[in-house]
């Protein structure tokens, strides 16, 4: 076990990657069997020799026995590695960019550029956040919406990344550190306008 590779979310990425081309051509296959050496099914039970089955983006069950692998399912050969459910990191900021300098503490590194330029530099993130196996994210903030632009993009297949639950700005005290650079993003000055600036956020995130 210990020479055992961990596989976490090569094949989700890899499925997200067919989703794009999925708007242009849907896919001949739609239904995946991937095997895998060891799977930990997060619920106590490690499995040998197991097989899931995955139909476009959900997993459909879990089985050792080849012979129920649906007729016509392109199978996957990942019986080198060990499997688990996907990761989720309920604390991140997806959008904040840095410029990576080695050495120089994160917070220093942040830049500032247009909310455009800001989701499309952070496709990198989020690619690099599916490769560390994390499928589920939260995300705590981003100004200008950004956060809620990138979580539409993902979803509907024209970027690469993990499941998004988003709020828009961030709530927070007035000695809060993050401050956004627009109305909506302001200081409330009693019960009333923290409500009206979460209608806002509401209205804005579609829910």
């Amino acid at each position: 076990m210990k020479t055992m590779r961990v596989f976490l979310a090569a094949v989700l990425a890899a499925l997200c990657v067919e989703g794009i081309c999925a708007q242009e051509k849907p896919s001949a296959t739609p239904v995946k069997a991937v095997r895998l050496g060891r799977l930990w099914d997060a619920k106590g039970k490690l499995w040998t020799n197991a097989t899931v089955i995955v139909e476009r983006d959900r997993i459909r069950g879990v089985t050792t026995d080849a012979s129920t692998i649906p007729v016509g399912a392109e199978v996957i050969d990942l019986s080198k590695y060990a499997g688990l459910p996907g990761l989720i990191d309920v604390h991140t900021h997806m959008t904040m960019y840095t410029d990576e300098t080695p050495g120089e503490p994160m917070l220093k590194q942040l830049t500032s550029n247009a909310p455009a330029v800001e989701v499309f530099v952070a496709r990198k993130g989020a690619m690099r956040t599916l490769g560390a196996g994390v499928t589920t994210v939260r995300d705590l903030g981003a100004d200008q919406y950004m956060d809620i632009a990138m979580r539409d993009l993902i979803n509907r297949g024209e970027m690469i990344g993990p499941r998004m639950f988003v709020c828009g700005y961030s709530a927070g005290g007035r000695d809060r550190r993050w401050r956004a650079g627009s109305v909506e993003g302001g200081t409330a000055a009693d019960r009333c306008g923290c409500r009206r600036g979460q209608n806002v956020r509401i209205d804005r995130n579609g829910r």
